[in-house]
């Protein structure tokens, strides 16, 4: 029953997948001496066809009920155990509860290497899943130390699919460095990643021609920057010594006038890209307006701090990629 529910699962026939499954459950659960970790494994599958369906309401409560089975009679089994906190770290991801799904994946993490070495292969997709996580909550310090550990222990091994993934981590950590506005180091990702997809599928590949738009993008940013930085720059020289230093002596007129001026400049970079490209060119603040534009507002706000934690909401999306990984 169960290899006829995945032959469905296999086929994206869910619901008669979902039959299947919950037929051997049933069947599993009447027997006089009960397999609890084969009960368990069918509480999972069932989890996961509400998953792929999207009802994470129906998985988290089949997953807990998996988790639940798995602790109290399987306790034995701390990979098993670890791959059901993950999944439902998994699906709080979907639902976008961020901190639970952090929890869950670090409490994977420990239950699986108190029987794992930290640098087994099996690790990789839940390191990647806590990268994406801390990527999410802007832990962005985080994120690239989880990629980078992905990556170390991917190339420890051969293989088509480990280079396969040890790309997709390459991209992944791309993307952190872009949030992040370092566009150089970026670049590099980037380019480890271009790598590998062109020595295996060629330079006319699907996986080659998207990362050469991620580059290009890349470089389009950072020449977007430069001129930031520029116009910033000629703009200070063009005000008197006084101004050049104190923005804070400025009229609210002349604030909206130096934010409006910022806001030309502004399109394709997130707010924190400017803030480090003023802080590291001249390095003086703005005061913090009350205006009725909320992108000036949120420009001058964000000055104020000269560092910014706004995410850029065309980010690329590090969680995208690394399903690629598990």
């Amino acid at each position: 029953m169960d290899q006829l529910g995945a032959a469905y699962y296999s086929e994206g026939n869910y619901t008669d997948a979902m039959e299947r499954y919950k037929e051997s459950l049933e069947m599993k659960s009447k027997r006089q001496h009960a397999d609890y970790s084969s009960i368990a494994a069918s509480l999972y599958d069932i989890a996961a066809v509400n998953m792929a369906q999207k009802h994470y309401i129906a998985a988290l409560f089949w997953l807990k009920e998996c988790l639940k089975t798995r602790l109290t009679f399987v306790q034995e089994d701390q990979v098993a155990i670890s791959d059901t906190m993950h999944a439902m770290g998994q699906v709080y991801m979907y639902e976008n509860k961020a901190e639970l799904a952090l929890e869950s994946y670090l409490e994977a993490l420990s239950t699986r290497e108190l029987v794992l070495p930290a640098d087994d292969l099996s690790n990789v997709g839940l390191i990647c899943s806590l990268g994406a996580v801390y990527c999410q909550l802007n832990h962005l310090d985080n994120a690239i130390e989880c990629y980078k550990r992905a990556r170390d222990i991917l190339l420890k091994h051969e293989g088509k699919e480990c280079k396969r993934q040890v790309a997709e981590v390459f991209k992944c950590m791309g993307c952190v460095f872009k949030h992040r506005g370092d566009y150089n180091d970026a670049l590099v990702q980037y380019k480890e990643a271009l790598a590998v997809y062109k020595e295996l599928y060629g330079d006319l590949s699907a996986p080659v021609n998207s990362t050469v738009a991620m580059i290009a993008h890349i470089q389009l940013l950072e020449s977007h920057r430069q001129s930031c930085i520029l116009k910033i720059k000629e703009y200070i020289a063009s005000r008197s010594k006084e101004m050049r230093y104190d923005f804070l002596s400025f009229t609210k007129e002349q604030k909206i006038q130096a934010a409006k001026y910022l806001l030309d400049y502004v399109t394709t970079c997130d707010v924190g890209n400017v803030c480090q490209a003023i802080e590291h060119s001249e390095g003086f603040l703005i005061h913090k307006a009350a205006l009725s534009n909320g992108r000036l507002a949120k420009i001058l706000k964000s000055l104020s701090l000269v560092r910014s934690s706004s995410r850029q909401e065309d980010i690329d999306n590090p969680q995208t990629q690394v399903t690629m990984c598990m």
